[in-house]
């Protein structure tokens, strides 16, 4: 009965492990992006529209 409970939990340990990993793997561009413009706008915020212009007239 042991080793029985044992399999049970490690296959629900695998399915939530999977789920979550499958959500993050969705979500971790976005989860990237929040990142970098939160990084932005507390340490380049008085640089970002000299960065802005300069990026539209080399036109990147």
């Amino acid at each position: 009965m042991q080793i029985f409970k044992a399999k049970v939990l490690t296959v629900m340990l695998k399915g939530i492990f999977r789920v979550i990993f499958m959500k993050l793997k969705e979500n971790i561009s976005r989860y990237l992006n929040e990142f970098v413009y939160k990084l932005n706008r507390r340490y380049f915020e008085e640089k970002l529209f000299d960065r802005l212009v300069i990026a539209n007239i080399i036109g990147l």
